[in-house]
């Protein structure tokens, strides 16, 4: 099986590592900028480990690398996944330039998890051969700001019980093609829902964790958890009307008190600083944050459902950016 994988960040690498585990053949499209530095091979730090073995870096080679749509045009692939975040895969006209020079045999894997994402990639894509996944690892950058790890790499996480979803005419490729390699999936038929409201109950909490600091504490202290909750409900609300999905039971379960309980177990059972990464992420790609909210509360505006708690979110955010 050939696949190209798009972007070599924390997520390509993960999957591309386990693809080729399984017997793909794996080649990564980037940027020329960071080509070089692919070419000289990665390190993987697989987190499942025992804490004896956790931080000896694997290496991860033997794959190819392209840096332009010219060529990837000259080869036939089974699967093409695209590694990048909703901004990145919206922002120019670098995707429908691809898709043209895609085969007909090709199966898209899009892992994005914006509202519009599907709608943005079937524009210049059919889709009986489009497959939405749902990243369910944590991976990151290695060492974290104020850490030390030698060599430097990417470290990730694979929660216990907690398969990549897919949805699709051809998820079953997919999954197989990860499981082959160690990596846990599962074709799902409503992974854009649990997407979906995935998004809707994290972007509000990160950015009230952004609002207190990215520390969880203070988080937990904070009246930005109340608001937070409650705007998760609205964004669950407008989500779920806007895709025509049924209704969701989630919003009961997204309450104060239920989410300071999982900000004191969490930093606990992950084996990495929990608080340092997400500082580090999602402050990284604070962009598809604000493009979340900024489209959920047009939305809700749009089909006339509240959007109150939202909008004192995004206020209170876009002071603190022009701070």
């Amino acid at each position: 099986m050939n696949i190209l994988l798009v972007g070599a960040g924390a997520v390509g690498q993960v999957y591309g590592y386990h693809l080729q585990k399984g017997g793909a053949k794996v080649t990564f499209m980037v940027r020329e900028r960071y080509a070089e530095a692919c070419r000289e091979g990665l390190n993987l730090y697989p987190l499942n480990r025992s804490a004896k073995s956790r931080w000896t870096a694997t290496r991860f080679e033997d794959f190819d690398l392209l840096t332009s749509t010219e060529e990837v045009a000259a080869q036939a692939w089974d699967q093409v996944w695209l590694c990048m975040s909703s901004t990145a895969l919206r922002r120019g006209t670098w995707f429908k330039e691809l898709a043209c020079v895609l085969g007909e045999e090709t199966t898209l894997v899009l892992l994005q998890p914006g509202l519009h994402d599907q709608q943005f990639a079937l524009s210049s894509w059919p889709v009986e051969r489009l497959v939405t996944g749902l990243i369910s690892f944590v991976s990151f950058q290695a060492p974290l700001p104020g850490e030390t790890i030698e060599p430097e790499g990417v470290a990730y996480y694979l929660p216990p019980m907690s398969p990549s979803l897919f949805q699709g005419p051809q998820a079953g490729q997919v999954v197989g093609a990860l499981k082959k390699g160690g990596c846990p999936g599962k074709v799902s038929s409503d992974t854009r829902k649990s997407m979906t409201q995935g998004s809707s109950v994290l972007m509000p909490h990160l950015i009230a964790l952004e609002l207190s600091n990215w520390s969880f504490s203070s988080l937990q202290k904070s009246p930005n958890l109340k608001s937070a909750s409650l705007a998760s409900k609205e964004a669950i609300a407008i989500s779920m009307t806007h895709n025509n999905f049924t209704p969701s039971m989630l919003s009961a379960l997204v309450q104060p008190l239920t989410m300071k309980m999982l900000l004191g177990v969490a930093p606990m059972v992950m084996p990495f600083d929990l608080e340092n990464y997400l500082k580090y992420h999602f402050s990284k790609v604070g962009d598809q944050t604000r493009d979340f909210i900024s489209t959920i509360i047009k939305l809700g505006k749009g089909l006339e459902l509240p959007v109150s708690n939202l909008t004192t979110l995004e206020a209170a955010l876009i002071a603190q950016d022009n701070a």
